[in-house]
């Protein structure tokens, strides 16, 4: 089991396109939210955690904190708080980097998924 962010995070990315954007040309919400949920799982597995078979998503959390861009990365950033038998506890954020490398918080987070069977 591995416990409390010893490691850097994983980083888990997406390139949002117009198709994933809203009325007024930003990222939205709604596409955000997928790839949050894709974000958790792929993260595990950048923290070399084996899910089993069949996990899943039980709560997620994510406050919106700035408009993503569309043509921009959207980069993930997904620490391990805590792994049990059964569990696995992640937080994060997404960001993106503008072309003079500000920094904008696109969204925060906080996972929990449920571990599968374990495979024979």
């Amino acid at each position: 089991m591995k416990m409390a962010e010893t490691n850097g995070p994983a980083l888990v990315r997406m390139m949002p396109q117009h198709r994933h954007s809203n009325l007024q040309n930003n990222l939205h919400g709604g596409a955000t939210l997928a790839f949050l949920d894709i974000v958790l799982f792929a993260g595990c597995r950048g923290h070399d955690i084996d899910l089993g078979v069949g996990p899943v998503t039980l709560d997620v959390q994510c406050q919106f904190t700035g408009a993503g861009q569309i043509g921009r990365w959207l980069i993930a950033e997904v620490y391990l708080v805590r792994e049990t038998y059964k569990m696995v506890f992640l937080r994060g954020q997404m960001v993106q980097h503008s072309p003079d490398q500000d920094q904008c918080i696109v969204a925060n987070f906080t996972g929990l998924l449920k571990k599968g069977k374990i495979a024979a």
